[in-house]
């Protein structure tokens, strides 16, 4: 079962590394927290992203927030693998 997650989440990753404003090492829940927190972004975006936000959090029920927690937490992690200039 193990070997599953790892596989699902490497499939994860890949499909967000298809996107193009996807940032490196970013999976699908981080990229659409990510994209949750723009705001900056149309409104038709953020209604987008806030339901498929929605979708993600109902299918991961021990978080409340996974996907806005997920972004945090892989922003943090470029921040000290330095993916990303510290502010």
């Amino acid at each position: 079962m193990d070997k599953l997650k790892v596989i699902g989440l490497a499939l994860n990753m890949l499909v967000c590394a298809l996107l193009p404003d996807a940032k490196r090492r970013e999976t699908l829940s981080g990229y659409v927290g990510r994209q949750t927190c723009n705001y900056r972004a149309p409104p038709w975006r953020m209604r987008f992203f806030n339901r498929v936000s929605n979708v993600i959090d109902a299918l991961h029920p021990s978080e409340k927030m996974h996907c806005l927690d997920t972004y945090v937490c892989e922003a943090l992690a470029r921040r000290a693998l330095a993916y990303e200039p510290q502010n």
